[in-house]
C-alpha cells in the first residue's frame, strides 16, 4: 500500500472506529526518496504537493515579522514622540515657574524697596503741595469767584432781573392778600 489510512491498526489499537467510525482514508500520497538532494528535499518537505504551502507559510512568516518590526518601528517613534513632547512641556512649565517667580520677587522689591521710596517721595510731594501752592491756589480760586459774585451783582442785567423777581414775589403776595379781603369783605373797587 502506497499511502497513510485512518482506521488501519499500526500497532495502535483501532482508534477510530472504536468512536463512531470516524476514519476514513485521506489517501495522502507518499513518494520513495530517489537519487538527488531536490527529491530528498521534497519528500522531506511532505512531498510534491506541500512545497507551495510552505514556501507561501515562509513568505507569509516573513511579511508578518516585517509588519511586526514596522509596528514596533511606529510604535517606538510614536512614544519618542510623547517622551520629546513631555520633556518640552517640562521645560516650558518650568521656565513658566521661574518667570512667575522672578515676577514675584519684582513686585516684592517694587512695593517694600525702591518702590516704597518712590512712593514716599511723591506722598511727601503731594503733601508739600496740598500745603502751600494748592492751598494758595484754593484761596486764588475762591477771591476770583468772590469778585465774580460782586461784579455780577453789579450788573446792570443782574439788577434788572433781581427787580424783575421782587416786583413778581410782591405781586403774588398781594393779589394773596387781596383775595382774602374780597373774599370777607367782598370786592374793593
Amino acid at each position: 500500500m502506497n499511502g497513510f489510512s485512518y482506521g488501519t491498526d499500526y500497532g495502535l489499537g483501532d482508534t477510530f472506529s472504536k468512536y463512531g467510525g470516524y476514519g476514513t482514508d485521506l489517501n495522502i500520497s507518499y513518494t520513495a526518496p530517489t537519487k538527488g538532494f531536490g527529491s530528498r528535499l521534497k519528500n522531506a518537505l511532505g512531498g510534491g504537493n506541500m512545497f507551495g504551502a510552505l514556501i507561501g507559510g515562509g513568505l507569509g512568516l516573513v511579511g508578518n515579522i516585517i509588519g511586526a518590526r514596522s509596528a514596533a518601528s511606529a510604535a517606538q517613534a510614536q512614544m519618542n514622540a510623547a517622551a520629546d513632547q513631555l520633556k518640552t512641556n517640562v521645560m516650558m512649565n518650568r521656565e513658566a515657574r521661574k518667570g512667575n517667580l522672578a515676577k514675584f520677587i519684582g513686585q516684592n522689591v517694587a512695593d517694600y524697596g525702591y518702590g516704597a521710596d518712590l512712593d514716599f517721595e511723591r506722598q511727601k510731594k503731594a503733601s508739600i503741595f496740598d500745603s502751600t501752592r494748592k492751598r494758595d491756589l484754593d484761596r486764588g480760586a475762591n477771591i476770583e469767584d468772590f469778585r465774580a459774585q460782586l461784579g455780577l451783582r453789579e450788573d446792570p442785567l443782574y439788577r434788572e432781573q433781581r427787580q424783575r423777581e421782587k416786583r413778581f414775589e410782591l405781586d403774588k403776595i398781594t393779589k394773596e392778600r387781596q383775595a382774602a379781603m374780597e373774599g370777607m369783605f367782598g370786592r374793593i373797587a
